[in-house]
């Protein structure tokens, strides 16, 4: 006897308010080309609209397809294709034949081609709008998100690593290059040590700044799923880096402000197994959202 499964793909609600669009306004005030024109704030706004809704709703969209086919193909969230299977392994077999008929088709699969139909073309359009390095950004993020599913699958730390990185760290570059000065160069008396100083600091400080913050993301987005200790270690080690590179670049104050932000959350972690990683992170999302305002302020400062 056939056996039924419906699998809703609904967005869930988000934990928190930290994301690809706090990235893209922090990376666009780190960028110190942002203004109050409407060019700027205009490109802005296309940028969040562009990280948050829309690639989100594609790579939401490519996870769920990716984690439907393991689950037809028996796989468990988590193996890799072409390793042993859960069930392989003696775990109990948990997947059951599937019947696709049309009202199951409507609820489940049909919400992620519409979303993989539609998503795309709209990704393109803002993306060529925004012109500079967004069409090169949003297809390196395509291959890296197609690349992570076809290696690991969904619900794997490599997965969440890189959805760290088309978070947080897509959002941080698109904000950055959506408003920022064009042809910035050195000043032409500037020695050539200045010289070379200068674009380290002007490319290394935010590069730097923003792969620290993917770091952080993705312990972030590993809490829920259990708070292992070296979770904790490298959501600590993220904004520490920050902090220390903020110092590097000779921004002290907004290192001492990341500091005071990332111990903040400290306070707070040795209550995680008493009330729950989810309690954690929704009560201290504010100090990371308030870390990365301040690192961007503080690297917009050095120009």
């Amino acid at each position: 006897m056939a056996h039924w499964i419906e699998l809703r793909i609904e967005p869930a609600p988000r934990l928190t308010a930290f994301g690809p669009g706090w990235a893209a306004i922090c990376g666009a005030i780190a960028s110190g080309g942002l203004a109050w024109s409407i060019d700027k704030l205009s490109a802005l706004v296309l940028g969040v609209v562009l990280v948050d809704p829309l690639l989100q709703g594609v790579w939401t969209a490519l996870e769920a397809l990716a984690d439907a086919i393991a689950r037809r193909s028996g796989l468990q969230p988590g193996d890799r294709p072409g390793q042993p299977t859960s069930t392989e392994h003696g775990q109990p077999a948990a997947r059951l034949p599937y019947v696709m008929a049309w009202d199951r088709w409507r609820k489940t699969i049909w919400p992620v081609l519409l979303a993989l139909i539609v998503g795309p073309p709209l990704v393109a359009a803002i993306a060529l709008r925004l012109g500079h390095s967004a069409p090169l950004l949003v297809a390196a993020s395509a291959v890296l998100v197609l690349v992570a599913l076809a290696l690991s699958g969904p619900d794997t730390a490599f997965w969440r690593l890189t959805r760290a990185a088309v978070e947080v760290g897509l959002g941080w570059a698109m904000g950055y290059s959506a408003v920022a000065v064009v042809g910035w160069a050195p000043p032409a008396d500037a020695s050539v040590l200045e010289a070379i100083a200068a674009w380290w600091s002007f490319y290394a400080a935010p590069t730097t700044v923003g792969a620290l913050f993917v770091l952080s993301h993705a312990a972030w987005l590993a809490l829920p799923v259990g708070a292992s200790p070296w979770r904790i270690r490298a959501l600590n080690a993220g904004q520490a880096g920050v902090a220390v590179a903020l110092v590097v670049f000779r921004q002290p104050v907004a290192a001492a402000g990341v500091a005071f932000a990332a111990l903040g959350q400290a306070l707070f972690q040795p209550w995680i197994g008493a009330l729950g990683p989810v309690w954690y992170v929704q009560r201290t999302q504010w100090l990371l959202m308030a870390a990365m305002l301040i690192a961007a302020l503080g690297i917009a400062h050095r120009l």
